[in-house]
């Protein structure tokens, strides 16, 4: 699947928080917003949420929610839509992990603030050539929006994809946009929290077979790869906001998990256990079709 995305209009610092006021139109579909997700008791319920005032903040025919480990093999995944198909029971081994992946990196890089892919900005939009309903209707959409929240308790991010058919937003928004869309992502991550994911046919590695590798935490995983792609503590304590100091530590804790000599052989041997985790799960799936 291609990641090779070319930042567009919408990728540049965001506007004084001070700027943004919502309109008494805005703040009642808000209010409607806020009422419905403190119902939801199922997944039915957020298919009703998305479909309703959620559509005027943000259009869209398709939802991907993305959370877990980003960094690994077991990311775990929920899509919501009413196009035939397009299912969360229904993706049956395709992997969009690539995908979203690629996404959340930049979402990182964009400082966690909504960014927007949209082919009136002369984005180009990921595709793959995959043939199942999920990547067929991916194909057919103009926009992609990725948002997600950070749950600084943990250290932990879920990851929101919308994707639409047309633009997701109009010229004379452009400025208010994200501040417009940032509380109702909130508020669907709130009603996403409210109910079990559903179960995909996904395979996904077992825990025990990989048990003998190296562990790191959510956010050595982070570090560790921007490490791999070359960035210095410098570079990585501006795009995760922490200090180059908490980089520096969190490097040498990585490079003694892993048993390495310096950060350059961690990234090597970071990438190996990638390598064997991405082997085990392919393996896993060969044994379930084989049978």
């Amino acid at each position: 699947m291609s990641q090779g995305i070319n930042v567009g209009q919408y990728d540049q610092p965001a506007p004084a928080a001070d700027t943004f006021c919502l309109s008494a139109s805005e703040g009642e579909r808000f209010l409607q917003i806020i009422s419905q997700t403190s119902r939801i008791k199922r997944h039915y319920d957020l298919f009703q949420l998305l479909q309703g005032e959620v559509q005027y903040f943000i259009p869209h025919q398709i939802l991907i929610a993305a959370w877990g480990d980003f960094h690994g093999p077991n990311l775990q995944l929920d899509v919501i839509s009413a196009i035939p198909g397009v299912r969360t029971g229904r993706l049956n081994g395709c992997n969009v992990d690539s995908l979203l992946k690629g996404l959340y990196l930049r979402w990182l890089a964009h400082g966690r603030w909504p960014v927007l892919l949209d082919n009136a900005a002369s984005e180009k939009l990921p595709h793959s050539a995959c043939n199942c309903a999920l990547h067929r209707s991916l194909r057919g959409m103009g926009s992609v929006l990725v948002h997600g929240i950070h749950n600084a308790r943990d250290a932990t991010d879920s990851l929101y994809l919308t994707a639409n058919a047309g633009s997701i937003v109009k010229e004379v928004n452009v400025q208010r946009f994200p501040f417009l869309i940032d509380p109702v992502i909130a508020q669907i991550d709130a009603g996403f929290r409210r109910v079990a994911g559903l179960k995909s046919q996904l395979i996904t590695t077992n825990v025990a077979s990989t048990s003998r590798l190296p562990v790191l935490s959510a956010r050595e995983e982070e570090i560790i790869t921007w490490v791999s792609q070359g960035r210095t503590n410098v570079e990585i304590s501006k795009i995760l906001a922490i200090s180059s100091f908490t980089v520096k530590n969190h490097v040498q804790r990585i490079i003694k998990k892993l048993g390495a000599a310096n950060r350059t052989e961690a990234a090597a041997k970071y990438r190996h256990r990638d390598r064997q985790l991405q082997r085990k799960s392919a393996g896993s799936v060969a044994a379930v079709f084989a049978e």
